[in-house]
């Protein structure tokens, strides 16, 4: 192989490398849904699409949740002779997986927030029926920052045959809701949070290693440099050829030309001294 063709060679191993090994890089696919005015208690649903197995292979799944809370809830003291002491009430924000054969994944905020100003108390009478607005109105709650559900190199929440789960045509829905507590000391009660709206986004990260497949114009010019290839080949051969055939051709009109001419002197002379005797 001459050194041009080489050269050629070379080159579409070059960039055919290039551009597999560019396309190995990690990528990112990220899902965005809002959710709004889902009441205390309630779950508001969030879908989102599965992952696309044929993109390339999946190496991690994240959530994250944000959500603000505004409205009121009141307690009720149900005794009628002890007051009750309410020291504080928090909230946080839960995400959980559902549907048939989802694998169980449930992640709650790790900070609460407080809904009442944060160090005080609040007495409520006997028998008495007392509200309080969430303050301030609304409450950004903490929010779940890219908790990881999946990993191929880590421990995640799912073991990796939970990933498959996530992998298919269909989609998949998490519940966002919000998680109460409330500090009370004394008498009986009963508390009502359904007044309470929360709103706010969850989004779903899928990263993965994509399949390698060169770009259109990569094909393009690995075509063109393979077709150049065979070309100059084409033309060395037929170069090659030519000279060969007209070496053969010198060398058969050359033979041609001594066997077609007068007999050597030798043997004419010796035929006249034959017929003279």
């Amino acid at each position: 192989m001459s050194a041009h063709s080489r050269f050629l060679s070379g080159t579409i191993i070059t960039l055919l490398t290039a551009t597999i090994s560019g396309q190995l890089k990690a990528a990112v696919i990220s899902m965005t849904r809002s959710y709004t005015d889902a009441t205390s208690g309630a779950a508001r649903l969030v879908t989102f699409d599965q992952f696309d197995s044929s993109l390339g292979t999946l190496t991690a799944i994240t959530l994250s949740a944000t959500g603000a809370s505004r409205g009121s809830f009141y307690v009720h003291n149900l005794d009628s002779s002890e007051t009750l002491t309410l020291n504080g009430s928090t909230i946080r924000i839960r995400a959980t997986l559902t549907g048939d054969s989802a694998p169980v994944v449930r992640i709650t905020g790790n900070t609460t927030q407080a809904t009442t100003s944060p160090g005080l108390s609040y007495d409520i009478n006997p028998s008495e029926l007392k509200t309080f607005t969430i303050s301030p109105t609304p409450l950004t709650l903490t929010p779940i920052s890219d908790t990881t559900l999946f990993s191929s190199t880590s421990a995640g929440l799912l073991p990796e045959s939970g990933a498959a789960y996530f992998t298919g045509p269909g989609t998949v829905n998490f519940s966002i809701a919000e998680v109460w507590a409330t500090n009370i000391t004394g008498g009986d009660m009963t508390q009502d949070y359904s007044n309470l709206l929360m709103s706010g986004e969850a989004t779903l990260k899928y990263v993965y290693d994509p399949t390698p497949v060169p770009e259109p114009g990569t094909w393009i010019m690995s075509t063109l440099l393979v077709t150049g290839i065979g070309a100059h080949w084409w033309r060395r051969r037929r170069r090659h050829k030519s000279r060969t055939t007209s070496s053969r051709s010198r060398i058969s009109h050359g033979q041609s030309s001594r066997s077609s001419g007068p007999p050597p002197s030798g043997r004419v002379k010796i035929r006249h001294l034959i017929k003279l005797d």
